[in-house]
């Protein structure tokens, strides 16, 4: 999947995806939304905190939600072309990593990968777009 950068943020409520994913009920959702409302937690979280839902589970939906793909880094192996377009410096400053080569893009792995900035700076600095 490779969203481009005017609908990464478009997406459906998390709560729809939840249910759409059979992950949760709707007294999980009740639960997680009056929980969110006295501590102030993200939603996702507050599902979390609760038990509804594991962290892993959270990280898939959220991705779902916004068109993009998790990447497992026990499962992954980066391809060392795609990790030397950025220094290690860089990399650990932007917690963003490219991993791999897709059609004429780079695979970025990013810890936020709605952080636009960091995406432009890469495509300045690899003259790749990023995937």
């Amino acid at each position: 999947m490779s969203p481009s950068l005017n609908n990464i943020g478009a997406s459906r409520r998390l709560g729809d995806v939840l249910l759409a994913r059979g992950l949760v009920g709707h007294d999980d959702l009740r639960k997680g939304l009056e929980y969110q409302r006295e501590t102030g937690a993200r939603p996702g979280e507050a599902l979390v905190v609760l038990g509804c839902l594991t962290e892993e589970q959270l990280a898939e939906a959220l991705a779902s939600q916004r068109g993009l793909d998790v990447l497992d880094p026990t499962a992954t192996y980066p391809n060392p072309a795609a990790v030397n377009l950025l220094t290690e410096k860089f990399v650990r400053a932007r917690h963003a990593i490219p991993v791999d080569f897709r059609d004429d893009a780079i695979v970025l792995a990013m810890v936020n990968p709605l952080d636009v900035v960091t995406i432009d700076d890469v495509r300045r600095r690899t003259r790749h777009l990023c995937a």
